[in-house]
């Protein structure tokens, strides 16, 4: 009876994803490697007394032919869900160089995998294209969104921390020896 509850925390907060076990079944068909959603069940000391064992989405775990070999930090998740186009929306605090914050509401991304061919036919590089769209949810203080040059920095610094994201999720892929994210397929699929 806790799986709505989880599914509805997991959508909330981008803390991971609930694929369902035909997604994991299909992923390990493909390509050996799956994220499972990570789950935390707090004791009653951890939530107090009136709580009663909440559990919460703790990120992914990742499976390598059908082992459990790592497990995935809350940015490289975030990251992970960038890459897969499961981020449906999160919340991304932005402080701006004036010292004030803004919370941007990101909807649903879209993310492209562009394999740079050399002539010779060998892979020179990997493009890695993201598309977002942001709502402005709250801000700090006085900060006017209309002025082009704030808006410019909030697009910059969104785009920093989506690539700082897919950047982290990238690396734990190889220190992992796993491609959860899929990239090779993809790059296969294009050459």
């Amino acid at each position: 009876d806790m799986l709505p509850f989880m599914k509805e925390t997991v959508d909330k907060t981008t803390s991971g994803y609930v694929y369902t076990c035909g997604e994991i079944t299909a992923a390990l068909a493909d390509n050996g490697t799956a994220l499972v959603q990570a789950v935390k069940v707090n004791t009653e000391e951890e939530l107090g007394e009136n709580a009663g064992g909440k559990i919460e989405a703790a990120g992914f775990g990742v499976i390598k032919d059908g082992r459990l070999v790592g497990f995935l930090s809350e940015e490289e998740t975030k990251g992970a869900c960038t890459m897969g186009g499961v981020a449906d929306f999160e919340v991304v605090d932005i402080g701006l160089y004036s010292g004030e914050y803004v919370s941007l509401g990101v909807k649903k991304t879209e993310t492209k995998v562009e394999p740079v061919f050399r002539e010779d036919g060998s892979l020179e590089k990997v493009k890695i294209l993201v598309k977002a769209n942001a709502n402005i949810e709250q801000t700090s203080g006085e900060v006017d969104v209309t002025n082009d040059e704030v808006r410019r920095e909030l697009e910059q610094k969104l785009n920093q921390a989506e690539i700082s994201r897919i950047m982290a999720a990238l690396a734990r892929s190889i220190e992992l020896d796993t491609d959860f994210m899929q990239i090779g397929k993809k790059i296969e699929l294009k050459h």
